[in-house]
């Protein structure tokens, strides 16, 4: 009896150094500039705004969920979590993002585009939703993104729809995929 008290003692042990080493990670989005980016000559304005969070169940309802690490049974041991939103994160990238093809940007973080009723100080808007922002790590290190893109005029009016979805690392349905959404990458 004695021996397997201290058994239980010993697994209840190694089970609570085991949850403390595995708890939450906090991770910092931020966009990477690409020197191969060409600038854009006569570009006009364009103001980006929130992008509106589909992403079901996946984020849990929270803004800085991000993904999480799971064992080999699909059992979550820890939340990935951004330091700042991600909506937020993405805004800033997609600003910096236009600012270094030479397209003048300016930043709506805290307002999702609603067409014909948010009012618009530059020529176009970028509005959208994200469907999918995670990153996972089960046997390997996993990230997905995916959503739709709008562009919009100042008056609200639609001028072009869309469909973007990343996969790292990539597998060749994924890689076709980002080929024909590299079509995003040019407005």
């Amino acid at each position: 009896m004695r021996q397997s008290g201290v058994r239980t003692v010993a697994l209840a042990m190694i089970a609570a150094v085991f949850t403390a080493c595995v708890s939450d990670q906090t991770v910092r989005l931020r966009y990477l500039p690409d020197s191969r980016i060409e600038r854009l000559a006569g570009a006009q304005p364009v103001t980006v705004f929130r992008f509106a969070d589909r992403r079901g169940d996946e984020g849990d309802r929270d803004p800085h969920r991000v993904g999480g690490m799971y064992d080999g049974y699909g059992s979550r041991l820890a939340k990935v979590l951004s330091a700042t939103p991600w909506p937020d994160a993405l805004v800033e990238s997609l600003v910096a993002g236009f600012t270094e093809r030479g397209v003048a940007a300016v930043a709506a973080p805290d307002r999702e585009f609603v067409p014909r009723a948010t009012a618009v100080s530059t020529p176009f808007a970028v509005a959208g939703e994200i469907h999918n922002f995670s990153t996972e790590t089960r046997w390997t290190l996993q990230a997905h993104v995916s959503g739709i893109v709008w562009l919009y005029d100042d008056r609200g009016d639609l001028l072009l729809t869309r469909s973007i979805s990343a996969r790292i690392p990539a597998t060749p349905r994924a890689a076709r995929r980002s080929r024909t959404s590299a079509a995003t990458r040019r407005f």
